[in-house]
């Protein structure tokens, strides 16, 4: 029997988890899902909140657990300790989710069958997003840093890297620990171009249409589809000269992607302020771990 831990961080979206929690549990095979819950919000109702979902679902799902994280640990720093709360448990694979998703349509236990391709795959769900539909894939471009969602069946050329788009991914529970979950050094954005990029050209993104989700971008950051909040584009423009500069095939391009940044604040006040500010924190950033993986045999 397939068992997949879903992994979710909260900050401040409780009504966003109640929405998914319950597409969750309608899933005819909710019996095999193993959800844990991290909340950044460091709020007393927020958590009281989240573990009364968590006991009305707790008949539903093989498990279901929510954690109080000490500080805002961010995304990637919360996803982990979703993980390490529940790795006692029995699974295959480690999904994660973000709370701004809805289910539509399809299985998450089928999802699971596209991780089966290689010990490096990485399966991501079919993605309905602003009127549009992709395949669950994004592509950053090694120039100037700007990011897209991709169309269903997209080659791009060699200028982009394609990588998993951050609201919905899963993956073997082995791939998982051996990348050591998400890069701590990202507190929001980057975390799965980065993680594409230490697993490098082993890595193999999979689009799979046995699952269909919609993503209300930015829901759960502050930000809408109109726009971004100051802190989401302090930490987008950080991240982003963050993993420039941690990984050698992108480090020659980090002058021009400072400039397009800089550029950007000069013309968008307030708002570019906080982007200036993001700039000026990742140019401070040293690297903290390894910026490539290994396979199991060495490889």
């Amino acid at each position: 029997m397939t068992r997949i831990a879903v992994l979710i961080v909260n900050f401040r979206s409780a009504a966003h988890v109640a929405n998914l929690l319950a597409d969750l549990s309608a899933q005819p095979a909710s019996g095999q899902l193993i959800v844990s819950i991290v909340d950044n919000s460091l709020d007393e109702d927020e958590r009281l909140r989240l573990e009364r979902m968590a006991e009305a679902h707790s008949g539903t799902f093989r498990l279901i657990r929510v954690t109080a994280a000490a500080d805002n640990l961010g995304y990637a720093g919360g996803n982990n300790l979703a993980y390490r709360s529940v790795e006692a448990e029995q699974f295959d694979f480690v999904s994660v989710v973000n709370p701004d998703v809805r289910i539509l349509a399809g299985s998450v236990v089928q999802l699971s069958q596209a991780c089966t391709s290689s010990s490096w795959a990485i399966a991501v769900p079919e993605t309905s997003h602003a009127g549009s539909v992709s395949d669950g894939r994004a592509a950053i471009d090694r120039f100037s840093g700007r990011t897209r969602q991709m169309s269903r069946a997209e080659a791009p050329g060699s200028r982009w890297i394609v990588y998993p788009a951050g609201h919905f991914l899963m993956m073997n529970r082995d791939l998982w620990v051996r990348s050591e979950g998400l890069s701590e050094d990202y507190f929001l954005y980057a975390e799965e171009v980065d993680l594409v990029l230490r697993l490098g050209d082993r890595a193999e993104i999979v689009p799979s249409d046995s699952l269909l989700v919609a993503h209300s971008v930015g829901a759960s950051t502050g930000s809408s589809e109109h726009g971004k909040s100051q802190v989401t584009l302090y930490h987008a423009a950080r991240s982003k000269v963050v993993l420039f500069q941690r990984h050698a095939s992108l480090r020659p391009y980090v002058p021009l992607l400072v400039v397009a940044r800089l550029a950007f604040a000069v013309v968008n006040g307030r708002q570019g302020w906080a982007a200036a500010r993001g700039v000026l924190a990742g140019l401070r950033y040293r690297p903290s771990g390894p910026t490539r993986l290994t396979s199991p045999t060495g490889k």
